[in-house]
């Protein structure tokens, strides 16, 4: 254990090394203490500070109402007082390391000694504040552009792995559109005209397109940035069946049953439809990928349950599952355990942040029997959210 005086003389160091001002000002507001910075920012030195008043090492605190105010208010009444004079003109006279008069952001403290108020007066230098706020929000702005971008890389990567299944999803009906064409050409040009067969074969296309068109749409919904949209109550049967639209060529090329279930016309939650749409896709296509090695039948089922205030999205696979070894790794940034050419590790962390920034909730249910990642979406969003 430390013994008092020497304690004594490491607080005195601490008040007196500190690397801003610290004044100590009793009841009657003459100085008690006087530290080291001070010294260094005023060319006063403790032994001429120390002793005197306030008022006449800084005479221009009586031609400042905030200041003096403030000093007299926190030695009678015990109150902190915040003096930021950050975009006017100093109340005291201290001088930056170049020489140049700072703009001082003032803390007035009490301290409360044998039912006395002592006042602490604490002195930043506020040009370096500012400079360190400004670095700080550059930061974060910089950080936020970084987010976006690996957001909208996501996206594209996602949009690249949709590409060929889309291409044959829109070739195939197109074929039968021409086929249907050519046939209809053929019997009007025979006698008689068989109008039935004609308005038959005229309504498959138009079947056709509309299909083509849902396709399209879906396509050019979820390539677009989403980022700012607002948040809409949306059916969460929409957003399952347009996400499935978008994959389904591609699971069928790899002989994957997509299956969904528990979903009804009445759910809904209040989100962007869009970015649920990303993670559902994501969350999809890495089932796929797992499945590759697969032998037996595979399939992806997309479960939803309604659990009060929330909707439950759960998407499982009978694929090999995520080993314990990496099941706590798998949302951290970068971690994938695809080839470099198949995936940026960017996803599952993706993802994440946009459920939580909905509020929700994004993990992997370890004790399934099945590969089970849960998606917790609220049904409304509060005004923090």
């Amino acid at each position: 254990m430390i013994d008092e005086k020497s304690f004594q003389i490491i607080c005195e160091k601490i008040l007196l090394e500190i690397n801003h001002g610290v004044i100590l000002i009793d009841s009657t507001q003459k100085i008690l203490l006087w530290n080291d910075w001070l010294c260094r920012h005023t060319k006063i030195s403790a032994q001429q500070a120390v002793g005197k008043l306030i008022v006449n090492i800084f005479p221009e605190i009586e031609k400042n109402i905030r200041l003096h105010t403030g000093l007299q208010w926190c030695l009678e009444s015990g109150k902190y007082t915040l003096i930021s004079e950050r975009f006017g003109l100093s109340p005291l006279n201290l001088y930056a390391e170049n020489g140049v008069l700072m703009n001082p952001r003032i803390i007035l403290g009490p301290i409360k000694f044998n039912e006395q108020f002592f006042c602490c007066m604490e002195i930043y230098d506020s040009s370096s504040y500012l400079a360190k706020e400004q670095f700080a929000r550059e930061q974060a702005k910089k950080l936020k552009e970084t987010q976006a971008t690996l957001v909208e890389t996501s996206r594209l990567v996602a949009l690249g792995e949709m590409a060929g299944g889309i291409a044959h999803e829109i070739n195939t009906p197109l074929g039968a559109i021409a086929l249907r064409a050519s046939q209809i050409k053929r019997m009007l040009g025979k006698k008689p005209v068989q109008l039935d067969k004609a308005i038959e074969f005229s309504d498959v296309i138009v079947s056709v397109c509309q299909r083509i068109e849902s396709i399209i749409k879906g396509l050019r919904h979820f390539a677009r940035c989403a980022d700012k949209d607002p948040f809409i109550k949306t059916k969460i049967l929409n957003i399952i069946r347009d996400t499935v639209l978008l994959c389904t060529v591609q699971l069928e090329n790899h002989n994957i049953e997509i299956i969904i279930e528990g979903a009804t016309e009445e759910m809904e939650i209040e989100c962007r439809s869009v970015q649920i749409s990303q993670v559902l896709l994501n969350l999809i296509n890495n089932a796929q990928h797992a499945m590759n090695v697969c032998t037996e039948k595979k399939w992806i089922k997309v479960s939803c349950t309604d659990e009060e205030e929330f909707v439950c999205l759960r998407v499982i696979d009978n694929g090999p599952g995520v080993p314990e070894s990496i099941a706590e790794k798998i949302f951290h940034p970068f971690f994938t355990t695809k080839n470099l050419a198949e995936g940026t590790g960017l996803g599952l962390s993706i993802s994440r942040g946009i459920v939580g920034e909905h509020g929700g909730e994004l993990a992997l249910e370890q004790k399934m029997k099945n590969t089970t990642f849960l998606i917790k979406l609220p049904k409304a969003q509060t005004s923090a959210t």
